[in-house]
């Protein structure tokens, strides 16, 4: 008895003597220092629509003009775009885009959509759920 005892009280000795005054560090984010403002406007022939990229990106267009890809190097980042035309079917694209996002559902926790409709300007309409963002304009 009075061997398990020391040995006890040794046992508890080493494990809670050799801990060392921890201080967790605050949480912080990446600082990311972006290059100056400068913005370059893309209108390509072949793309029904044009938009404003900055001068430190490069543009990628894949061979069925459907998506672009516009590439930050400096980033070592990607923005990924799909184009298509709505031609008076918003809605059969909208729950094609849900059916996609929601066909991931098995293997992710939980999908939580929330909507979104500009006060600025009322023709733009965002969808938003966990892993996609998806813009429509109307």
């Amino acid at each position: 008895m009075r061997v398990s005892i020391i040995f006890c009280f040794f046992l508890s000795f080493i494990f809670f003597s050799c801990q060392s005054d921890y201080t967790p560090k605050p949480k912080a984010y990446f600082k990311i220092n972006f290059p100056q403002k400068k913005y370059i406007i893309f209108d390509n022939e072949k793309i029904d629509f044009s938009f404003k990229y900055p001068v430190y990106s490069e543009i990628d267009i894949n061979s069925n003009n459907k998506f672009i890809d516009v590439h930050f190097p400096e980033f070592h980042g990607t923005l990924h775009l799909t184009y298509v035309n709505l031609k008076g079917n918003l809605s059969s694209h909208i729950e094609q885009s849900r059916s996609l996002a929601y066909k991931h559902n098995n293997q992710a926790d939980a999908i939580s959509e929330q909507v979104f409709i500009s006060s600025i300007d009322n023709d733009v309409y965002i969808k938003t759920t966990t892993d996609r963002i998806q813009l429509i304009f109307l």
